[in-house]
């Protein structure tokens, strides 16, 4: 974690110049894959919000309370039965939780799959018929391929939809057809049907039956029209039935219009709420969701979609027949270094948590001492907190804990903890001369994306414009070798926007300007630095 106060300054009391350039601090995701310590130890926390002990020196032994330690951040007392060890030391903590594979399951309760479960949810409907159609085929059949050889134990499934929805849980086995009215227009009726019926099926392992599903899709034709919120629905609810966790990938080249979850007509209403709460289940259940819209002046509504792909930390794209191979070839090579991450942000009552960027917009409005979900990450991306000063401090020393609870690649589960102590600065000349504006200027840069992503292009770009402003009157005060990257970031990202809309200008809009606001919300200090270098 690294902190926009050089020295670790943080303004005494609020002021205009602790709005302009608050403190922020940097969680680069990559950080999670090495950590300078770690324990396989359960780690001491308070029992009312959860920060973790990391200072022998905070515990007391009272003759009337015995042993106990009084957490900085909620005020709790914490009785301890013992004074307890040796606590690790250091800022930067990695406990592991639980090895993989060692957790037991209740007696009775039933198991989900062994392995990965890797779900494609393809359009077939008549407007992909031709090219694309064959492009999306060709490119599943050497995704197949690699799963084979580098991902032997993960399940893979199929569903495509067109007026209807067909399931193929294995190659081997009849498909499930979904074609009543009544499944299709209802979600409770057809999560009712999927449960009932989807464990009878046995889904194996690739490695097993992979040249058998590289028939099944060569064999794959278009008809129909494009029934994509049941066929969505029913791939999500396959996962919840069988407690599975994984991916779904999610292509199309038109807009929903059979069933529920429909986006044209009447019915866009209550469907955006579909996607956004499908969105929002797949979080909850640890699948990761990849939206591939294949288009270009035809709206696909990704901003819709795109949902799925923000809050689980998948990815969007919005791109041609062309493009599909290296679409695939980017996703092939995506790798989640942590899955199902909870963030938590420990501060003191005088200082809140303003938002965090870099994550899903649902999370971004975080509280002190509130958990949130924000799917899975890759190493490549980072977030931003934002602290505001809410009222004077009432100390000099200001404590800060950051955890980040999750599962590991190999699927450990850990606990990572990042702590600083900050140091109260009345000096408001002192806190200018030692604060980096690269961190910020990358967090409204996300912001920034965010913004665009809804299609508002205004004031993204006033984002931009009015953080450029505040550091061209402090240029000298940050010195130029803090300041002058600053500025370039920011206004490089002024260009990009500019040549977002002249791109535009041939695309479907709003689909456009989703897939690019989502991919600029998450870039990271490290990306926007080789971006300049090219």
């Amino acid at each position: 974690m690294k902190i926009s106060s050089i020295d670790n300054k943080i303004l005494a009391k609020p002021s205009k110049i602790s709005k302009e350039l608050p403190l922020i601090a940097q969680i680069p995701f990559k950080d999670l894959e090495r950590a300078p310590a770690s324990v396989e130890i359960t780690p001491i926390a308070c029992k009312t919000c959860g920060a973790v002990l990391m200072d022998i020196g905070a515990v007391k032994n009272d003759a009337n309370l015995g042993v106990y330690f009084t957490c900085q951040f909620c005020g709790t007392i914490n009785k301890l039965g013992a004074m307890p060890g040796q606590l690790p030391g250091g800022g930067d903590i990695e406990f592991v939780l639980e090895r993989a594979g060692t957790k037991v399951e209740p007696e009775g309760k039933k198991k989900g799959l062994s392995g990965e479960l890797v779900t494609s949810v393809i359009d077939i409907s008549g407007s992909m018929s031709g090219g694309k159609l064959e492009a999306v085929k060709h490119n599943l059949v050497e995704s197949l391929k690699d799963m084979a050889v580098n991902a032997k134990s993960s399940v893979f499934m199929l569903v495509t939809f067109e007026s209807n929805v067909e399931i193929f849980f294995s190659p081997k086995e009849t498909a499930m057809v979904i074609s009543d009215d009544k499944l299709l227009r209802s979600e409770k009726d057809l999560k009712a049907y999927i449960e009932k019926n989807c464990k009878k099926f046995d889904p194996q392992p690739v490695e097993k039956l992979g040249d058998s599903w590289l028939d099944q899709v060569r064999a794959l034709y278009t008809k129909g029209s494009t029934a994509l919120g049941p066929a969505l629905a029913a791939g999500v609810f396959i996962f919840l039935a069988r407690k599975a966790s994984g991916r779904i990938l999610l292509l199309t080249d038109g807009l929903a219009n059979v069933g529920f979850g429909r986006l044209e007509g009447d019915g866009t209403r209550e469907g955006r709420g579909f996607y956004e709460n499908m969105a929002k289940v797949c979080l909850e259940n640890n699948i990761v969701v990849d939206v591939i819209g294949v288009g270009g002046g035809n709206e696909l509504a990704l901003d819709v979609l795109g949902k799925l792909s923000e809050y689980t930390g998948g990815e969007l794209f919005f791109v041609t027949e062309a493009e599909l191979d290296s679409t695939f070839s980017e996703l092939t090579q995506r790798q989640f270094i942590g899955k199902d991450v909870k963030v938590k942000v420990f501060t003191t009552k005088d200082i809140e948590v303003e938002q965090i960027s870099g994550i899903s917009s649902v999370a971004q409005k975080t509280k002190r001492l509130e958990e949130v979900n924000i799917g899975s990450v890759t190493a490549d991306r980072e977030a931003f907190i934002e602290f505001n000063v809410k009222q004077k401090l009432e100390g000099d020393q200001v404590p800060v804990q950051v955890q980040m609870e999750y599962k590991d690649a190999a699927g450990n589960k850990k606990l990572r903890v990042f702590k600083t102590t900050l140091k109260a600065e009345e000096n408001e000349a002192d806190y200018k001369k030692n604060y980096d504006p690269k961190l910020m200027s990358v967090m409204r840069i996300q912001q920034a994306g965010e913004v665009y992503g809804k299609g508002d292009t205004v004031q993204a770009q006033q984002i931009l414009a009015q953080t450029k402003q505040v550091f061209e009157a402090e240029r000298a005060m940050f010195g130029e070798e803090n300041a002058a990257p600053a500025m370039e970031f920011l206004a490089s990202e002024m260009e990009q926007i500019d040549d977002f809309e002249r791109e535009k200008l041939t695309k479907a809009k709003a689909s456009f300007s989703a897939m690019a606001g989502q991919k600029r919300a998450r870039v990271s200090l490290d990306k926007k630095m080789k971006e300049l270098k090219k």
